[in-house]
């Protein structure tokens, strides 16, 4: 059985594993994504004539997600060079690093086309797929690092 190359800091560690930082970033980055999308929606859901102040933060946490989308998108180019292609090579975990992958760039293409996409027909159908693959990723990453664990 072949085994992979091991991380020149963490002798045990594999390759593609993420050291401390990278994986605190990762969880703080998309945390916060997930939390503010999430945030957002409940005040978008939230009825108007309800005397509530959950619709004058959807602003705040609608720029706050799109803020969190900077750091998400240099930590996925962080990622293609020191994890994905890795345990690629290594033949590790790859359909649901692929599926991680499909989720990713979904939201990425959602999210530019509710921003830039102009076309406000499509815009509705467009923000649904967005949200129900916002709210599922933390299901699909824990799924991810649960299977490559166990392997």
């Amino acid at each position: 059985m072949k085994t992979s190359k091991t991380s020149a800091l963490h002798p045990k560690r594999p390759a593609f594993r993420l050291n401390k930082i990278l994986q605190s970033c990762v969880y703080l980055t998309y945390g916060v994504l997930f939390f503010t999308g999430l945030a957002w929606v409940i005040g978008s859901t939230k009825d108007d004539s309800a005397v509530s102040s959950a619709n004058d933060w959807q602003p705040f946490w609608l720029k706050l997600h799109g803020a969190a989308a900077i750091p998400a998108l240099i930590i996925i180019g962080i990622l293609i060079p020191l994890h994905m292609q890795r345990a690629w090579k290594a033949k590790k975990n790859r359909v649901t690093g692929l599926f991680m992958i499909a989720i990713n760039v979904v939201l990425i293409l959602t999210a530019w086309s509710l921003n830039y996409g102009g076309d406000e027909g499509a815009r509705g159908w467009i923000s649904k797929i967005h949200i129900a693959i916002g709210l599922f990723f933390p299901v699909a990453l824990v799924f991810h690092i649960w299977i490559g664990r166990k392997k």
